[in-house]
């Protein structure tokens, strides 16, 4: 009987332990749980991006889409852009978005996707045209950031 309440007792005494360990092993780990889904969950609010017309053909472009590539997750994001026409030598810069899981990452390219059209009376719009890749020089995103800033970020056609 002596050998049960004790071999009990120890079980028990086990079992304490274990959880205690487990119960402080959480609490002091919460900032890599955090850090973790803040990469991956929070959205950079209120980005802008801002580009010239400088197209070859000297007529209109209509913006369509913006695409950044976010280095923490290896791929291409989109957001739309509300079909902006700019005529040659205008500088528009967007309205602002928030960009998913990007808050404090880094977003290492941005291009435009858009359609143009020369200055003939004629002429239609293109189809959908991907623009070259623009290297931020600071790709760290953060809200209210403006890519493009003082970059002199150009589509040329």
């Amino acid at each position: 009987m002596k050998t049960l309440i004790l071999t009990t007792a120890t079980l028990l005494t086990i079992g304490i332990t274990g959880m205690i360990f487990l119960e402080s092993e959480a609490q002091a780990q919460p900032s890599a749980v955090t850090s973790s889904t803040s990469m991956f969950g929070d959205a950079c609010k209120d980005v802008k991006f801002k580009v010239t017309n400088k197209h070859k053909e000297g007529g209109q472009i209509e913006l369509r889409k913006v695409e950044y590539y976010n280095k923490a997750n290896g791929k291409w994001q989109t957001e739309d852009i509300p079909n902006h026409v700019m005529d040659q030598g205008d500088t528009y810069t967007t309205s602002g978005d928030n960009l998913t899981d990007s808050e404090g990452e880094e977003l290492t390219k941005i291009r435009f996707i858009y359609r143009w059209k020369d200055n003939r009376a004629s002429s239609n719009w293109s189809d959908d045209v991907t623009s070259k890749d623009f290297t931020p020089k600071d790709a760290t995103c953060n809200a209210g950031k403006i890519y493009g800033l003082g970059q002199g970020w150009d589509i040329t056609g």
